[in-house]
């Protein structure tokens, strides 16, 4: 059987009925094909082209959209509990603790070089606003609360009530009045920004933001368009922070094929979706048959289990408060890719010549240790990345501002 060509919307519609046919009735589905990172497509059969780039992008956004709308609190909260039955050595909150951390050293950094200088701080994704406490929680280890009152903070998130909410809960104006710590003696301004889809991007202001940060967010948009926006909001010698989980779970049809076996797929319907993608049982030793994969065969077998777990523990709640389990993770070489011919400088060496990276080592952390989740800090590039090949030279010059 040959693999199903998708060039059009029509093609997906006709591939994801393929697929949510031969999986419906388990307790974790699998949902679209294009909830895969775009980099991993043509090995599901997508054609990439400039030509269906921006419908497959809007249709993906759709899909997404869908499943957060379809979450409940009980979804979120056995989610929770199987990622901490799942054994992962970290969570979100400790990225979040990184972010923080990072943003902090990059601001003293810019500050000192500016002492009157006023500072704009972006969150995108901000959710419940657990990112920006983090921000906060790390001026307040610093002692840095004067540079707290040079701050204005921006919180960016496509849930309105979400973001409402976390900022009534950073500046005290919630249920329990208590507000950030930071707020008890200093000034701190925090504003929101939301929107019913992802173009609540196209808010930002061209140049307005110093620091734009996100945790765990960026994994749900599959093309690297939204890196423009980014940068365009950033200001000349501006910094991208981002926290974000980097698996390649998703990458081949045989890794799926294994996930749906351990989720307990019929073996009828398991040989029909290998038969669907032309693979065979053992096609993901294959996968790995590179040098250096001992990471990411690791990274990949905990995140296998991890999704296991949320689909044992979904079978307590009702069929459609489930949740589903495609993501646009990468590994981290794709989305450094992404930055660099998005006109992101992400070379160390480079970056010393930044104000903002002065004594900072290291720009990309790693928060777990086989590098599922890292931290990285990426400043604006000089010039926009050349559109003839959308690259950037990896010694490229910072702007003179910077």
């Amino acid at each position: 059987m040959e693999m199903l060509r998708v060039r059009t919307i029509e093609d997906v519609v006709i591939l994801d009925g393929f697929v949510q046919g031969i999986t419906r009735g388990l307790s974790y589905p699998t949902g679209s094909l294009l909830k895969i990172s775009a980099h991993y497509l043509p090995n599901f059969g997508f054609e990439l082209s400039d030509d269906n780039q921006a419908g497959f992008e809007a249709l993906s956004l759709k899909k997404y959209f869908e499943g957060w709308e379809r979450a409940a609190k009980v979804t979120l909260d056995t989610i929770k509990e199987a990622t901490r039955k799942a054994g992962f050595p970290v969570d979100n909150s400790h990225l979040n603790v990184e972010v923080g951390k990072i943003v902090v050293e990059l601001l003293m950094n810019l500050a000192k070089a500016d002492k009157t200088r006023q500072f704009f701080l972006t969150d995108i994704g901000s959710g419940d606003g657990e990112t920006t406490s983090a921000v906060l929680d790390a001026i307040c280890n610093e002692g840095a609360f004067e540079l707290a009152e040079r701050c204005e903070f921006m919180l960016v998130e496509p849930s309105g009530e979400n973001a409402w909410n976390a900022v009534n809960s950073l500046k005290g104006n919630g249920k329990d009045k208590k507000g950030h710590r930071i707020n008890k003696e200093h000034k701190v301004s925090i504003t929101m920004v939301s929107g019913t889809n992802h173009d609540f991007l196209g808010r930002l202001n061209e140049g307005e933001s110093d620091i734009i940060y996100s945790n765990a967010v960026f994994h749900h948009m599959i093309f690297p368009t939204y890196l423009d926006t980014l940068r365009e909001g950033l200001a000349a010698d501006g910094v991208l922070v981002i926290g974000d989980w980097y698996t390649t779970i998703f990458k081949h049809p045989a890794l799926i094929a294994e996930i749906l076996e351990d989720l307990g797929i019929d073996k009828v319907k398991l040989g029909e979706f290998r038969s669907l993608f032309n693979c065979s049982e053992g096609d993901e030793k294959k996968v790995y048959a590179g040098e250096d994969m001992r990471d990411e065969i690791i990274t990949n077998y905990r995140m296998k289990h991890y999704i296991v777990g949320i689909g044992n523990a979904f079978l307590t709640i009702p069929e459609e408060n489930r949740d589903e389990f495609l993501e646009g993770h990468c590994a981290f070489k794709d989305r450094k890719e992404d930055l660099e011919k998005k006109g992101f400088v992400t070379d160390s060496e480079a970056l010393g010549e930044h104000p903002a990276f002065g004594g900072i080592k290291n720009n990309v952390r790693d928060v777990d240790p086989y590098g599922a989740a890292k931290v990285g800090a990426f400043a604006k590039a000089a010039k926009p990345p050349a559109a003839a090949n959308g690259g950037q030279d990896k010694k490229q010059k910072l702007r003179a501002a910077a």
